[in-house]
């Protein structure tokens, strides 16, 4: 007599395989959009303190600033945004990430003073993933900046 697999256990067999794969794609996916959002809040500190940095420096002989949009942020020079100022610094933000609640003294634009780095005007913003993650970013009048997952 032969020993062989059953119609029914080699079915039982990819319907097993199959429920794995697919509970390891899900929690791969899952991670893969933490990790995103992690690297997401991690840029835009780093984006703060390069700022600042060429505040200090003077860059352009003019204060430096960031303008904060829902999908993007921009570095920008002066005391103001230009969007249309070719020496702009855009970065777009990966899907499912955005920026809310914005909030520099009811200003988007987060300056720098030229020469002392010290911000212009205080406050933070939301960063939101469409699967729930969120942090918020501060910076103070002495420009430490904080950031706080919720």
């Amino acid at each position: 007599m032969k020993k062989a697999f059953t119609l029914l256990e080699v079915l039982m067999v990819v319907g097993l395989t199959a429920i794995v794969v697919a509970g390891g794609i899900s929690f791969s996916n899952n991670t893969l959009l933490s990790a995103n959002f992690n690297t997401t809040v991690s840029d835009m500190r780093q984006a703060i303190f390069k700022v600042n940095n060429l505040a200090l420096e003077s860059y352009n002989n003019d204060s430096v600033g960031i303008h904060y949009a829902a999908d993007e942020y921009v570095i920008f020079s002066g005391t103001s945004y230009d969007a249309l100022d070719e020496s702009n610094e855009v970065f777009e933000l990966s899907g499912g990430i955005s920026i809310s609640n914005i909030d520099f003294n009811s200003s988007a634009n987060l300056i720098f003073s030229k020469s002392t780095g010290i911000p212009v005007n205080s406050g933070s913003f939301d960063i939101t993933s469409n699967k729930g993650d969120s942090a918020t970013i501060s910076i103070d009048v002495n420009g430490v900046t904080s950031v706080s997952y919720n």
